[in-house]
């Protein structure tokens, strides 16, 4: 017998279309999507695996909604970002710096099994951008709000507040720090531990500190 959703899901389509997105993004955050079935989501939701092409136009929609379902959360379960003139902006871009690693560290996993499947970016990209506004597309460095906009709207805050030079070229800060969280997530999330879906591994001790302390000194040495 095939298996039926429970009783509490059958109030309505809207309920079991919910659940059914809530059921891929918890196994997205489980396990990845590399190699994803509708079977594997089908039998985590308890339901027969042809329910699935009710509410969704196939495999690719119903994993992208599953990732922009899980990508909400991860946000949702973010730390808030420093408030503008408390501590020192030091502390602040280390606060910063540590909480994009954090998030890029839960995020990415979960897009690198979309590597090869196109038609799964471009309809997560289309939900984001049609029903959520495009910040998340930010997190990978694109979009009109994100990670990025975050940085910088932070910084412009703090100059606005004299904390920050005025001739000082937040863009290239923001850059620079997005980059560097980039450069340590990603290479453990593609040549990391084979079948690791996990959030990234805490940031070495000092990490943080070292990158924010070489925006603030740079390259200037003393001349004589």
């Amino acid at each position: 017998m095939s298996p039926r959703p429970a009783a509490v899901l059958r109030g309505g389509d809207q309920d079991l279309r919910a659940h059914l997105i809530a059921t891929a993004a918890a196994v997205i955050a489980r396990r990845g999507t590399a190699g994803l079935s509708v079977r594997e989501i089908a039998k985590e939701a308890k339901v027969a695996d042809g329910v699935l092409y009710n509410y969704f136009d196939g495999k690719d929609d119903l994993i992208a909604h599953g990732l922009r379902a899980h990508v909400h959360a991860v946000l949702r379960a973010g730390a808030p970002a420093p408030v503008p003139g408390s501590a020192t902006v030091e502390a602040n871009l280390v606060t910063l710096f540590t909480q994009a690693v954090t998030l890029l560290g839960r995020v990415m996993p979960a897009f690198a099994g979309t590597i090869g499947q196109p038609a799964v970016l471009q309809r997560f990209r289309d939900l984001i951008s049609q029903h959520a506004g495009p910040h998340m597309l930010g997190l990978m460095g694109t979009g009109d709000a994100g990670l990025p906009q975050l940085f910088a709207a932070y910084l412009r805050a703090e100059q606005d507040l004299g904390r920050v030079a005025a001739d000082a070229d937040l863009e290239a800060v923001t850059t620079l720090l997005i980059g560097a969280a980039h450069d340590l997530v990603l290479p453990q999330v593609f040549l990391g531990t084979p079948g690791a879906h996990g959030p990234v591994r805490e940031l070495p001790d000092g990490h943080a500190e070292r990158i924010v302390r070489a925006l603030f000194h740079g390259l200037h040495t003393a001349e004589g």
